[in-house]
């Protein structure tokens, strides 16, 4: 098959920042223009006075988000079409087509191009201060979101009142789906035809939900560089109405760094001292004594808890003394669950650490140890005529599991 060779052009803009133009080497002279938004604004903001730094076509860091949002707004706006227009004409004619026509024959034979749009992408970035956070809303917000985006949901978000053609329906993607390039990338995916959704990590701390037009002949607009602040408005419009979409995930449910680093050492000083693991009997019967000797406005010392830790347990006094009751406290101590008293040796519960203690204690003895008691008769016995409220809140919970593990997709 014949084949026509492509030359590409990079240049560098002082306002525009890198553009790529991929020209034909016959006539009638093709072209493609690249441009990236992230250099345009990098470029507009440095002019502006703002600091940003940028990463792998990503703002990691800027000194005024809203000034950097107030320049990315600007292409929107029905000068841009000018602005475009006049960044073509400045390099196309004089850096690219004089290799194939000189600017006498380009002037003689009255050559001239037409500029229409494409492509084009629109991106919002969600930066994280963790990236453990980052990654477990996104899963949830997959979880949530994929099982209600049907088509009807989806033509809503991109603006169409009508369902596509049979015809198109074939011959294009459609849908929800969710890629796992690598192990520690998930990307969820939102096709209509030529338009899609994408939401996916970038780098360790940023979420990008990005809106791709991989062919502008699928929009409500015309091709034409007129209309591309018009594109611009209304990819800035899909993307706020699929946020608008997604399903929130309330912030009580994302879970902190608490329990993967429980079982790790910690620092008291410059002691290390071992991890926390309330599967050990001795370790919950510490925190359980912690839990009851917290209201003291005096606080508590090494002796009174070996006391009621001895109590609780029925432990003989040289299996559980002082000793060990100093070096338990020291482990608390390392993960800010209990501080001591001033400058003495009686010590004092931290609010936040105690309401982990007891979430803990109370969720293991008195939640999940029933649940998994229950659910190891597949078939419950007959229930009794009289029921204490108790055991019936019981019986509701695990039946609400059972509807929770169909909804996560766990078989149960």
């Amino acid at each position: 098959m014949p084949y026509v060779n492509h030359y590409s052009f990079h240049i560098w803009d002082t306002e525009w920042g890198h553009i790529t133009i991929k020209m034909s080497g016959h006539p009638p002279f093709g072209a493609q223009i690249i441009l990236n938004g992230h250099d345009y604004l990098s470029c507009a903001a440095k002019q502006a006075g703002l600091t940003v730094t940028k990463q792998a076509n990503c703002f990691v860091q800027t000194s005024d988000a809203a000034g950097l949002t107030k320049i990315a707004d600007t292409l929107s706006e029905p000068e841009t079409e000018g602005r475009l227009r006049e960044l073509c004409d400045r390099w196309i004619y004089s850096s690219c087509l004089i290799f194939g026509l000189d600017l006498e024959e380009q002037q003689r034979s009255g050559f001239q191009y037409r500029y229409s749009t494409y492509q084009l992408e629109y991106c919002r970035n969600f930066y994280f201060s963790s990236g453990r956070k980052m990654w477990e809303i996104l899963q949830r917000l997959v979880d949530r979101t994929r099982s209600r985006l049907d088509l009807k949901v989806v033509k809503t978000i991109f603006g169409f009142k009508n369902r596509p053609r049979v015809k198109r329906l074939k011959q294009n993607k459609w849908g929800v789906e969710v890629e796992t390039p690598t192990y520690d990338l998930t990307v969820f995916h939102v096709h209509y035809g030529k338009l899609s959704l994408k939401i996916y990590s970038k780098g360790e701390f940023i979420l990008r939900i990005e809106v791709m037009v991989h062919n502008a002949s699928d929009t409500p607009f015309r091709r034409s560089l007129v209309d591309f602040p018009k594109l611009v408005s209304w990819a800035k419009d899909v993307l706020e109405r699929f946020l608008d979409a997604l399903q929130c995930v309330d912030v009580c449910f994302i879970s902190d760094e608490a329990m993967e680093t429980l079982p790790e050492p910690s620092t008291v000083g410059k002691t290390r001292v071992g991890g926390i693991d309330l599967n050990r009997p001795r370790m919950r019967l510490v925190v359980r004594t912690i839990l009851s000797l917290s209201t003291s406005p005096t606080g508590f010392s090494a002796r009174e808890v070996s006391r009621k830790v001895r109590s609780l347990g029925g432990l003989p006094e040289d299996e559980y003394g002082c000793r060990q009751a100093a070096y338990d406290l020291k482990k608390l101590r390392g993960k800010e669950w209990i501080r001591r008293k001033g400058n003495s040796r009686r010590y004092e519960a931290v609010a936040e650490g105690l309401r982990s203690m007891a979430a803990l204690i109370v969720l293991r003895d008195d939640v999940i140890k029933p649940l998994l008691a229950a659910q190891g008769r597949l078939k419950p016995g007959r229930r009794p005529t009289q029921t204490a409220p108790i055991d019936a809140h019981y019986a509701a919970l695990r039946s609400q599991m059972r509807k929770l593990f169909l909804d996560l997709g766990i078989a149960a």
